[in-house]
């Protein structure tokens, strides 16, 4: 394997030179940094982390934790914050369905200079031991009851809130609900949303409208329960669904029903506009800014670690409703 001495001779540069550079640290002219760049591919050189860690305190590695469902479901997240912190000269450790105390284990061992915690479960002995730590920390997808830990959360519970109330304004009093039975913190909190439009506008939800399904749940897992509903003598005459997998199998269900919408049954989806925009017809959609919340937690990891910046930061990201042509005002049909 090639040496740092090496990568000097041949782009004719110090080792002080080639080390700045490939440390992103330092001044160095554009044409330098080029040279010294093209000598290290054509040499295969790579940077021993692990030597350069003892050296100077630092791993360059962040450990990114996320569970399955949030891996399967919002690629976009991982598709955010991966290209970004290598950029900035980073490595990343991805751990799926990670415990935290596991989390916790690998961080007092050293091994990362900061740590991204999508959706954690509640553990709050664990919690404590990473906050302990003191090394960056970012808790994202999810709201924290701790007031000095950094968290970067979408408000679901508006997001369940006014989906919920624009189909009531429209006239329907009869609302499924679709959502997830993991421990998701953002199907919670829309599911949330949605009980508390019921409340403010003295309708008496009915526990059978909600629906709560697996992300490894296949399409036949919701067919009779959501046909069952949909033909009861009570029949329902609206759906918020909580992500873009859940809107895709229900407008599978409805279609296959011989339904129409909206004429027949209204539909406002939760969910990233990206994903859904191209359904027929146009739905009306609370928007949830998923990678936004993804930038966003790697930028501000990345300050604490490389600016030492030590401020707790606790950010929710608004959603927004954008109207499309799904939900049909029931003024003389019957509810």
């Amino acid at each position: 394997m090639a040496t740092i001495k090496e990568v000097a001779k041949k782009a004719n540069v110090s080792i002080a030179t080639v080390s700045r550079v490939l440390n992103k640290s330092g001044k160095y002219s554009k044409e330098t940094k080029d040279r010294v760049l093209e000598a290290a591919k054509s040499l295969n050189y790579t940077i021993n982390i692990g030597a350069r860690g003892l050296k100077t305190g630092k791993t360059q590695l962040i450990a990114i934790s996320i569970p399955e469902y949030y891996l399967l479901q919002y690629p976009e997240i991982l598709a955010n914050m991966i290209p970004y912190l290598s950029s900035n000269g980073f490595h990343i450790d991805l751990l799926i369905n990670t415990k935290l105390i596991n989390l916790h284990k690998y961080i007092k061992e050293g091994r990362y200079d900061g740590v991204i915690i999508i959706n954690p479960e509640q553990d709050d002995k664990a919690i404590h031991n990473i906050v302990e730590e003191n090394i960056p920390c970012i808790f994202a997808y999810k709201e924290m009851d701790r007031e000095d830990v950094n968290t970067i959360s979408i408000d679901f519970f508006q997001a369940g809130y006014v989906g919920t109330k624009h189909l009531i304004k429209a006239g329907h009093k009869n609302i499924i609900f679709v959502g997830r039975n993991e421990s998701s913190f953002a199907s919670k909190e829309i599911e949330r949303g949605y009980l508390f439009a019921h409340d403010e506008y003295g309708i008496q939800y009915k526990e059978e409208n909600i629906l709560r399904f697996s992300h490894k749940d296949a399409l036949d897992s919701y067919r009779t329960p959501f046909e069952e509903l949909i033909k009861n003598n009570n029949p329902s005459t609206a759906i918020l669904t909580m992500d873009h997998y859940n809107t895709y199998i229900i407008l599978k269900l409805i279609n296959d029903m011989g339904l129409k919408i909206p004429l027949d049954i209204s539909v406002v989806a939760c969910g990233e506009i990206n994903k859904l925009i191209y359904t027929l017809p146009e739905l009306t959609m609370v928007t949830l800014p998923i990678e936004q919340t993804a930038r966003l937690s790697s930028e501000i990891l990345l300050n604490a670690i490389l600016n030492n910046d030590r401020v707790v930061k606790r950010v929710k990201l608004m959603v927004q409703m954008m109207e499309g042509k799904s939900v049909l005002k029931r003024l003389t049909k019957r509810q």
